[in-house]
């Protein structure tokens, strides 16, 4: 086939893998929900400067994402599942395309036929296509700057310098520093004994042009919030970039896991292709310095791979960038093992691919003896039949040894899997991920502009704010005054009084109630008891706590105070977070749950004031 066949095959296999029932189920959380409500505030108030999440500036990421889901949403009028998740999509297939062009540029065209088609089927990256999350326009903003690297190695034209640093400009702009760290790494490996080409790259130029880009919007940003002073603004700039970066890749402020958590999880992320592994490694090692083709695609890889293993911080997304030359990668080597003589490498792979099938068919009817046997449907036994013969036809193939179309059958057969899974299996799994349902009682009043309030106790995700269409107020909304810490500064007493809160919560979540709707004079007293229980033996820390117990408890009785009054009032909190509440005040247990679910991996409740609930029950 020519280049325009390839595109034109490729264009079609990638919309359908990342946009068919792209809006068939919710947001889920956490990022899908969050993102969403950021962009549909930037559509509601006309601010597209500041990002705001809850009515309040959301400083954790850059507008990139943010702005494209706005403008996407504008034929829909609002930022619902399709336009929160077509910039993701759009994304993918992007950085299809560019893989394609960037694997012609090293090898040819049928290496990079196979380089993006088996980057368009690899599990991660058709998951992370499919989510409207910030990684894959990261990804695609990369592989831009890596393919202009590459043109620029090969022919010095400063258009593709230029065109190198916007894209890491772009990058940075839709995921902050870390989009910095996978093109330095990658360009002082490959440079590492060529000094004069370092200095032609002109390092240090171009990523001070990229750092004046992105302050184009993050000084005005940072100015427009409230009325900070600008030493403030500077503290909350070099604050928030020490907990996004130094924070979260080094101190493990989230998602902290061991150095061996990437080589675990990667061969997952991989499948199918990474069944082709045991081939690949020793293959590409022989063959490491043997091109500066394999030299570049070894320098995008294996730097930033020990880097984020390094890290603390660690998420099986935060590698996405390294998709397309993984892919490169794979698609080099396999095609070297269906040329060759290798009979029992390619037979002993596609054994494993159909076992491999034949686990995924079955898996499904492993639901009936769970908790979640009522998700079993005739749309489940269908994808596992797809399954069971799928895998059943591999290993029939392999047995007449006919392995010589092994990567094709794996293509297209991996590719079907994954349109049936966005068909049939994410709708089933919606019901256990979304709260959809669970906010729908408050949604139906805020789209009939009847006016309540809203709380949120315990806890604050924005799935909640988003498909309530409400914004709510967090209760304790960060670091109380307790007498006896003021010698702390406020990040010290945040991270204290937070562990104080996981300890009362831990203490109380497992006294039995008889219902959580319904709590006895009994329950308080256990729930109580506990509590007290809880304490630590040392004279001052269990003054500290109580103390924190005592500015916590008027913060609540202010609540419950604010459910008296004339407007309708909601409060939205996590059964465990509801047992310490009706210990502390347990004049709480007055108020009516009017619903108990699970959302995700969390037992929800929402509480309502009599007027709240009648209001429910004439809107129901």
């Amino acid at each position: 086939m020519n280049t325009k066949a390839h595109l034109i095959l490729l264009i079609a296999l990638a919309a359908t893998l990342f946009l068919v029932n792209l809006g068939g189920y919710d947001l889920w959380p956490p990022d899908e929900p969050r993102f969403a409500q950021v962009a549909r505030e930037m559509v509601q108030t006309g601010d597209y400067l500041v990002p705001r999440v809850n009515g309040l500036p959301y400083k954790e990421k850059p507008p990139l994402l943010f702005w494209a889901q706005a403008m996407l949403a504008a034929p829909f009028g609002d930022v619902t599942e399709v336009p929160a998740r077509l910039p993701s999509a759009l994304a993918g297939i992007v950085t299809v395309l560019l893989t394609y062009v960037l694997v012609s540029k090293l090898y040819d065209k049928r290496t990079a036929f196979w380089s993006a088609l088996i980057l368009a089927t690899t599990q991660r990256f058709w998951w992370q296509a499919r989510f409207g999350q910030i990684d894959m326009l990261l990804t695609a903003c990369l592989t831009a700057a890596f393919l202009f690297f590459w043109l620029w190695h090969m022919d010095r034209r400063d258009r593709y310098l230029v065109g190198f640093y916007l894209s890491i400009a772009a990058g940075v702009y839709a995921k902050g520093p870390p989009a910095l760290i996978f093109p330095i790494l990658m360009a002082l490996t490959f440079l590492w004994k060529r000094k004069e080409d370092r200095k032609q790259l002109h390092l240090v130029l171009g990523l001070s042009v990229v750092v004046l880009l992105i302050a184009a919007w993050l000084v005005p940003a940072r100015m427009a919030v409230s009325v900070e002073t600008a030493s403030e603004t500077s503290g909350s700039i070099a604050s928030n970039l020490f907990r996004q970066t130094i924070g979260r890749f080094f101190l493990g402020v989230s998602h902290a896991n061991p150095p061996w958590y990437y080589i675990l999880n990667l061969p997952v992320d991989l499948l199918p292709w990474s069944l082709f592994l045991p081939w690949v490694v020793p293959w590409v090692w022989k063959r490491r310095k043997s091109s500066q083709e394999m030299r570049f695609l070894l320098s995008w890889i294996l730097p930033a791979f020990v880097f984020f293993s390094a890290c603390i911080g660690k998420r099986a997304l935060y590698l996405l960038p390294l998709y397309p030359a993984f892919a490169a990668v794979l698609a080099r080597s396999v095609l070297n093992l269906v040329d060759g003589d290798r009979e029992r490498w390619r037979r002993w792979t596609g054994v494993a691919w159909g076992c491999v099938l034949i686990l995924l068919g079955v898996a499904p009817w492993t639901l009936l003896l769970t908790e979640y046997a009522d998700s079993w449907s005739n749309s489940l036994i269908a994808l596992s039949l797809f399954a069971l013969l799928s895998g059943g036809y591999s290993l029939w193939t392999m047995r007449r040894g006919d392995s010589r179309a092994l990567a094709w059958q794996i293509a297209v057969q991996s590719s079907a899997l994954l349109l049936c899974v966005a068909v049939v299996g994410f709708p089933l799994l919606n019901s256990h991920k979304s709260a959809r349902a669970f906010c729908e009682p408050l949604r139906r009043l805020s789209r009939a502009e009847v006016r309540y309030d809203l709380y949120s106790v315990g806890f604050s995700r924005e799935e909640y704010i988003y498909y309530a269409e409400h914004f709510h107020e967090t209760v304790p909304n960060g670091p109380l005054q307790v007498e006896g810490m003021q010698h702390l500064d406020a990040f010290e007493q945040a991270a204290f009084q937070s562990k104080v809160l996981r300890t009362i919560q831990k203490a109380v979540e497992d006294v039995a109630l008889k219902s959580i709707s319904s709590v006895s004079d009994e329950d308080i007293q256990r729930l109580q008891a506990v509590l007290e229980g809880s304490m630590p033996a040392d004279p001052e820390g269990e003054k500290t706590i109580r103390n924190f117990e005592t500015a916590i408890t008027a913060l609540l009785d202010d609540l419950l105070r604010a459910m008296d009054g004339d407007t309708p009032t909601f409060i939205i909190t996590q059964e465990r977070d509801w047992r310490w509440v009706l210990a502390l005040c347990p004049s709480a247990r007055d108020l009516p749950v009017v619903k108990d679910e699970n959302v995700g991996s969390r037992h929800v409740l929402l509480i309502a004031d009599p007027t709240a609930r009648r209001l429910m029950s004439e809107s129901s």
